[in-house]
């Protein structure tokens, strides 16, 4: 059998073999596809809630054929339906609100229950008792505000109204409030707090993956499918009526996600007219200063932030039709201090004659030319006939000229820089009656994010060192929703959806673009400007790690990745279709989206790259100013100097599409008026994305050629079905086509079963034993697509070599190369998913109090992981660690023409066992308390918070052995305790207006949330360890040949990982060691410890004014309200849990000799310091901020 035969065999077998289930799955859906031909596709969620219960007569028995009316004076709705031959009935599909529910008979009174309130996604369950008498009579009764759930096996709260707007929000973002609920694990990088680029809702709920998560905004798909990691809108507090977050087992309804769903429902107009309008101001002069700031003596940065806006909502046509408009405004000015090392005027023109010193005796120059044969050796000062006009032009323009004399270190240029940041958000919705049985729902959102120049450094990737060439940030983003909801008689609805999804990330040049040009024009490309996706606006020539020893404190790297370009949209149609029939209430929907994500690999991969000098002069070989390093601005600034670089002709640019389909069905059977039990399940076809140009490939070892030359770039290269991308390349071998155009399987065998059982153990809704069961499959981020094969062989031409700045000369090219495989796809059929499951037992303990303690799981499968398929061989681990550089390294590999592959595949696990206890309180009339606490492990081979589609520090280290990456994962923590309570004060009404005016109307709220810290993974840098006499280990101290810092030290038994007592500091160093790691042979076990953990108040007082001129004019319900906000409140440091971990870079001592294959047993380490590993390791360098205080009036009618 030759090798496309082999090829073409192995995915015959995956195609036929699949999982396990995937027979049976086709088959099913082609059964499933025929029984929904008529319903239109598209069920994803339920932005509705439902209403059950039992009628009863005064001796408990069920009562037939009573007459149950649910109404709405809000909205004028009305329903009326017959109860079963038990007693009981069921309202589906109820628009979220406070209803009244009347239930009659003859032989009875009528029985009338208020504030009956319907929450979103959830069932209320609501039992009545009839009285013996006339229908005339009416008896009136309140259902209660907090109850046991008793209807359903799902785990998941309701974030009231309320909560969203009375709670203390830090940056007013509804964010925060996911946080609130047992089984959430907020990520070391989760910003509750910013909006747009700079919040990322970084949380895994029960153990799933950061990217598990599905956010749903009127059943719209909210999430940034690229990364899943960001949201597309950040709805107003203002238009939100109330969301749920669904965290467990939850129903067949709900697909694409495998962690949690946040389903947010928007507010509506009513018959009578409400809004809101409000400023939110904040100003450094009230805030605290952070732990840093405060230790190292510079100061708060400044702060200006204003958040105002308002809204209204009301009547269009009474009972017919209304209308809800939300405005929001957020100007926001935040200081930063940048500082840094600068050239000199003198050392920009070429003088180095007069060195510059700090206080210490560090030297803050370049070292002195030393070789004699380089211009201006004898002077120090390059003459003037010697100047690179290049070198000028570049320098001249990036550094900024320093503006601090006598400083107290190197740092000579220092500016306070004041960053907007801006936010715009408009959203309306209009809700209408049609009929009596058709009513309609439309929504469009649309907000703006930006930061201008000068941006907050750190926040965002791709920047300058200093502000002079820098860039702009925009991200506008917008949805709309239409909805059409038919009644079917009196005991069926269906709700046919569209949505649309859409956001764009822009990065164009803010400040600096005309000197970005003139740089270009100065320092042209080896290949032309029209091969380049940006042409003559590309990002200017790249320099790693800057030009020494000059730097600023955002880093020394001389990039930019201006102009950028992202853009996702998500086309979705669903149909949800339910009908109760007896003791059942029965659901059926599908739904069908498409999208589409276009994004930039990055602009400054078609930059020039520049890297040490080489010669200079007339080609006397060595004869540059012989300190490349501490000595490259002289050789920058002369003329005639040869550079190494390398060049790519283009950027890649993905086009990624993918298909969603699924169908769900499921069954809510009553079988028993205290007990129900759900059943369902749903069938998801997740089509592997495809590039809408095909330009992306793979790797597959069935498809390489050992006997190939290293030049050819397309041995073993997997590419798109009927496509050949290595056509016209000389000497390219042509690459083998995959069986479809997305380089995956597709996976048909995902059905996913649903299963909850409630059971009311003394029928009296006050004990409730609940279960819950489900799987759960994945929409995965699709980021590997555009991020990692667009960058593959053959798309974009590779040069390297030598050559002057100005690109008059070049020498010692390599030949133009069309690169090689660096990454893959695994391409059998598999899609991530979860398997969740629950046990838990709800008491009410008194009237609106209710407490549930339970068990929650996990098991996560087939998650996302990467690993590299050409890892050393075992046998060569040890050649491959002591090699002298990576093409020796390379010849140690399985396919030896290439440097480290890294595979994309589906095969990472995480398991996630918790306690969970929740407890809810309402007291006072008006007064709230929820407090949650969880006590939890999760275990993991993947990393949970990685949403890159790249390498990361998470690749799996041995792919041989993925025993030694199963540990702690990097979201887990042990105890989450949180707590938020809203308290209305008497508001003594019936007092003199004084008194009222004075103490009435007070309020306080809080949120508190104390936490452990996430599991900290203490790592070594890919190659950052050297033997004695310059030894570099290509391979790494592991012998792997890994390309990322997912090496690691060994753990010492019995000492303790933490520190105790040392504010910021919390790693042990003397818990780690290199001693006795064998080099090229020892792959030592992930170890874990916990790192800074979080304790964190924020809190509210509020003033609310109701007096007579406002509720004459605008209603009862007219006040003002002013209100303090203090966020952490005791200014306690929240310092960041993203530790430096990188436990040791330098020289490691192998006894009394050089260490070698023969001796590489680690006898000690850092030689300066004798075992002692980084000074920064395990020590906190940054706090989420100080104390900030924001102050508010707000006016609501």
């Amino acid at each position: 059998m030759n090798r496309t035969q082999r090829f073409q065999s192995q995915f015959t077998f995956s195609k036929i073999s699949g999982n396990a289930l995937a027979n049976l799955g086709t088959a099913f859906a082609l059964l499933f596809c025929l029984i929904m031909v008529p319903i239109l596709a598209g069920a994803q969620t339920d932005t509705t809630g439902r209403l059950t219960g039992t009628v009863l007569d005064p001796s408990g028995g069920a009562v037939p054929g009573a007459k149950v009316t649910i109404s709405s004076a809000a909205t004028g709705l009305s329903r009326s339906i017959m109860t079963s031959d038990d007693g009981n009935y069921s309202f589906n599909n109820l628009p979220v609100g406070t209803y009244r529910l009347a239930v009659s008979k003859d032989g009875f009174k009528e029985t009338a229950v208020g504030q009956v309130v319907i929450n979103v996604a959830s069932v209320t369950s609501q039992n009545v008792s009839l009285e013996i008498g006339q229908v005339s009579e009416v008896v009136e009764i309140t259902a209660d505000v907090v109850q046991i759930e008793t209807q359903t096996g799902t785990v998941g709260e309701v974030v009231s109204g309320e909560q969203v707007r009375e709670l203390p929000l830090n940056g007013r973002s509804f964010v925060q409030l996911t946080q609130l609920q047992p089984g959430v694990s907020a990520a070391n990088n989760f910003d509750s707090k910013s909006k747009g680029l700079f919040g990322g809702v970084d949380f895994s709920v029960n153990g799933n993956s950061g990217q598990s998560n599905l956010f749903l905004t009127d059943g719209a798909n909210n999430n940034d499918t690229g990364s899943n990691r960001t949201i597309l809108l950040f709805p107003s507090i203002e238009a939100i009526a109330e969301f749920k977050s669904l965290r467990n087992s939850y129903g067949p309804e709900y697909g694409q996600a495998a962690g949690a769903v946040i389903s947010i429902v928007t507010r509506g107009g009513s018959n009578e007219f409400h809004g809101s309008l409000f400023y939110f101001g904040r100003n450094d002069a009230l805030n605290a200063t952070e732990f840093f700031a405060n230790q190292n003596g510079t100061g708060k940065n400044s702060l200006r932030r204003s958040d105002f806006g308002g809204s209204i909502g009301g009547p269009i046509v009474k009972d017919k039709a209304f209308f809800f408009y939300s405005q929001e405004w957020n100007k926001e000015i935040r200081g930063q201090s940048r500082f840094g090392s600068v050239p000199t005027p003198a050392e920009r023109g070429g003088d180095f004659s007069n060195p510059r010193f700090a206080p210490n005796g560090q030297r803050c120059s370049p070292d002195p030319i030393q070789n004699p044969n380089h211009p201006g050796f004898a002077t120090q000062i390059i003459p003037a006939a010697n100047l690179s006009q290049a070198g000028l032009t570049l320098v001249n323009n990036l550094f900024p000229l320093p503006n601090v004399a006598n400083p107290n270190s190197c740092n000579n240029w220092a500016q306070s820089a004041n960053s907007p940041i801006d936010f715009r958000e408009e959203n309306v919705r209009i809700d209408a009656n049609i009929n009596s049985r058709n009513k309609i729902f439309g929504r469009y959102t649309q907000d703006h994010w930006a930061n201008s120049t000068p941006i907050l450094t750190g926040n965002l990737w791709g920047d300058d060192a200093f502000p002079t060439v820098e860039s702009s940030w925009t991200q506008p983003s917008k949805q709309a929703a239409v909805k059409l909801t038919t009644q079917l008689g009196a005991n069926a609805i269906n709700e046919v959806q569209f949505s649309y999804s859409a956001n764009r990330i822009r990065v164009d040049p803010g400040n600096g673009g005309a000197a970005n040009a003139e740089i270009n024009a100065a320092i042209p490309g080896f290949f032309p400007d029209a091969d380049k996706v940006n042409g003559v606006n590309r990002p200017h020539p790249v320099f790693w790690g800057g030009v020494a020893p000059y730097y600023s404190s955002s880093g020394s790297d001389l990039w930019t990745q201006t102009p950028f370009r992202n853009s996702l949209d998500i086309y979705s149609i669903r149909d949800d279709f339910s009908m109760v029939k007896g003791n059942h209430t029965i659901k059926i929907g599908g739904l069908f989206d498409k999208a589409a994500k276009d994004e930039d690999s990055g602009p400054n991969n078609e930059s020039v790259h520049f890297f040490g000098p080489a010669s200079c002069c007339n080609d006397q070989i060595g004869n540059h100013s012989g300190n490349w390093g501490n000595g490259m601005l002289q050789d920058l600034l002369t003329d005639d100097t040869l550079f190494g670089f390398d060049e790519t002709n283009t950027q890649a640019v993905g086009q990624n599409r993918y298909t969603n389909i699924e169908f769900y069905v499921g069954d809510t059977w009553k079988v028993r008026p205290n007990l129900t039990l759900e059943l369902g399940a749903r069938y998801s076809l997740l089509l592997e994305p495809t590039d809408a140009r095909d330009r992306i490939s793979g790797f597959s070892s069935i498809a390489y050629d050992p006997t190939r030359p290293a030049s050819d770039p397309c041995n073993g290269l997997v590419v798109p079905k009927g496509t050949n991308p290595c056509a016209g390349i000389p000497g390219a071998s042509t690459p083998f086509q995959f069986t479809n155009r997305s380089l995956r399987e597709n996976s048909y065998g995902n059905l996913a079963p649903r299963l909850g059982v409630a059971w009311d153990v003394f029928s009296d809704g006050k004990t409730a034993i609940r279960a819950g069961f489900g799987q759960f499959y994945l929409r995965e981020r699709t980021s590997p697509y555009f991020a990692s094969l667009t960058q593959n062989a053959p798309f974009a031409t590779f040069i390297a070599g030598q050559r002057f700045l100005d690109g008059s000369r070049f020498e010692g090219l390599s030949a133009a190369t069309n690169g090689s495989p660096r990454f893959g796809l695994s391409p059998e059929a598999a899609t991530p998913y979860s398997l969740q499951f629950n046990f838990s037992v709800g008491r009410e303990l008194w009237r609106d109090t209710a407490l549930e303690v339970g068990y929650v799981g996990n098991r996560a499968r087939r998650q996302l992981t990467h690993n590299d398929v050409n890892q050393v061989l075992e046998q060569n681990r040890v050649a491959a660690a002591f090699a002298p550089d990576g093409n020796a390294v390379n010849a140690l590999r399985p396919f030896s023409n290439y440097g480290s592959i890294y595979q994309f595949e589906r095969n990472g696990r995480g398991d996630y066992d918790s306690l969970q206890v929740l407890f809810r309180t309402r007291f006072l009339e008006k007064s709230s308390l929820q407090m949650a606490y969880t006590f939890s492990r999760s275990l993991a081979d993947y990393g949970l918070n990685d949403s890159s589609g790249g390498t990361s520090q998470f690749a799996v280290l041995d792919r041989n052995n993925r025993g030694v990456d199963f540990a702690e994962s990097d979201i887990n923590r042990p105890h989450i305790f949180v707590a938020n309570m809203i308290y209305n004060f008497p508001s003594f009404k019936s007092s003199a207006p004084a008194v009222r005016t004075l103490i009435g109307g007070w309020e306080f709220a809080t949120i508190v949330r104390i936490t452990s810290g996430t599991s900290l993974t203490p790592n070594l840098n890919a190659t950052s360890i050297q033997g004695g006499g310059n030894l570099a280990f290509a391979g790494g101290i592991t012998g792997f040949g890994s390309g990322v810092q997912n090496q690691r030290p060994i753990r010492v038994d019995g000492v303790p990982c933490t520190i105790e007592g040392q504010k910021g500091v919390f790693l042990n160093p003397a818990a780690w060691t290199l001693v006795g790691y064998r080099i090229g042979q020892d792959a030592p076990t992930k170890s874990t410890c916990s790192g800074p953990p979080t304790k964190n108040v924020d809190m509210s007082i509020y003033k609310n004014f109701a007096p007579s001129f406002l509720t004459k004019t605008f209603g009862e319900s007219a006040r003002l309200q002013f209100r303090l906000e203090f966020f952490n409140a005791f200014n306690t440091p929240q310092f960041n849990g993203a530790l430096p971990t990188i436990f040791f870079d330098g020289e490691v001592v192998c006894g009394n000799a050089p260490c070698s294959p023969a001796n590489n047993l680690i006898t000690s380490f850092n030689p300066n310091n004798l075992n002692q590993p980084n000074g920064n390791f395990g020590i906190a360098n940054s706090t989420r901020g100080g104390r900030e205080i924001q102050y508010a009036l707000k006016f609501y009618f």
